[in-house]
């Protein structure tokens, strides 16, 4: 049955409706995608942040990595120095090694860097010596106060057996702080099947109340000084080497001259080192000084084995380690003339 004209709705009237509702549908939709590009911003931030701000020469070449290593957050260098060839990293260890022997300290990057966490420890001071160009200046100075400071006033982990655990904290504690969850434990890495269980222990916590940045300049002055110390100890073991008495044996004399062989070698190895920098810097006035202290070292070591060869008469030896202790100190001051300049 056909309906009445009357009653019929006219075309144009169900456009609009179905314009009204579509707008509706397009308005429900929209809403519902509203946070869409919100996530599609936020993927796309990370993909930004995940972008390495590195050169391709730097990622090939350890050189250009360390000119540009200076530019990076922390965060950044750690991403960038995972991204390198397993032969660059060990390139920038060993370059980060003879750097720190060059300046004498390496002993104390030792022994600063045992125990636990040490190789948290060890990449924090590559990193920091990394983003100062390759050289042990102010940002690598900073980070090892920092990190002996931790070391000192900190916190100290120890992993325990399970009977000494039982020992330390008794039975009922132990099982009570493992519920709580308050107490760490693990698998023996070197045995799967025993457990271990972490005790902390705090050190010298009277310094906690103390600025950080306060407590580190107060570390770096304290290291500035015991390395002053520590030179005028060693200016005095060398002077104290030289000499030789009426009661000196011949044994004692041969080892005598070695150390003072061995020490001269070490030293000039280093001056072979830095006379090609200075040559590559143009440093002039300083290459003429290491050049000229480099060939009283060489007449020096002759010296030295040719008496350790033939055993010279105590009068001779007084004579020759004599020369060797002001050969040695002139060639300790050149390391530490050519150290700075290689800084600057």
């Amino acid at each position: 049955m056909k309906r009445p004209a009357s009653q019929k709705r006219p075309a144009t009237s169900l456009q609009k409706t179905a314009s009204k509702r579509g707008k509706k549908d397009e308005q429900v939709e929209q809403e519902g995608e509203e946070e869409e590009p919100k996530e599609e911003d936020e993927e796309e931030e990370e993909q930004k942040s995940k972008r390495l701000p590195l050169t391709q020469k730097a990622l090939k070449d350890h050189q250009a990595f360390l000119t540009e290593a200076s530019k990076l957050s922390a965060e950044q260098f750690d991403k960038a120095f995972a991204k390198l060839p397993e032969q660059q990293q060990q390139s920038l260890w060993k370059r980060f090694e003879g750097s720190r022997k060059s300046v004498g300290r390496d002993e104390e990057y030792k022994q600063e860097t045992t125990g636990t966490e040490s190789q948290l420890r060890k990449k924090h001071l590559l990193r920091s010596w990394c983003m100062d160009g390759g050289k042990c200046s102010e940002r690598y100075r900073k980070a090892f106060a920092s990190i002996t400071l931790e070391k000192k006033h900190g916190v100290e982990k120890t992993w325990l057996s399970k009977k000494q655990m039982e020992d330390e904290l008794g039975l009922d504690e132990m099982k009570a702080r493992l519920a709580a969850r308050t107490l760490r434990w693990r698998r023996n890495p070197e045995d799967g099947r025993f457990f271990q269980f972490q005790k902390l222990s705090e050190k010298e916590a009277t310094y906690v109340n103390k600025s950080k940045s306060s407590k580190v300049e107060a570390v770096v002055m304290g290291l500035k000084d015991k390395e002053k110390n520590q030179k005028k100890e060693k200016d005095d073991k060398w002077a104290k080497l030289s000499q030789v008495g009426d009661g000196t044996k011949t044994d004692e004399i041969q080892e005598k001259l070695m150390k003072f062989k061995t020490e001269t070698s070490k030293d000039l190895a280093t001056l072979d080192g830095g006379e090609f920098a200075l040559k590559k810097n143009g440093e002039k006035t300083l290459l003429k000084h290491v050049q000229a202290v480099k060939k009283k070292a060489g007449a020096s070591l002759d010296e030295i084995t040719k008496l350790m060869a033939k055993k010279g008469a105590k009068k001779e030896v007084v004579a020759v380690l004599t020369k060797a202790l002001s050969c040695l100190k002139e060639c300790k001051a050149a390391k530490l003339q050519l150290s700075k300049a290689l800084k600057a």
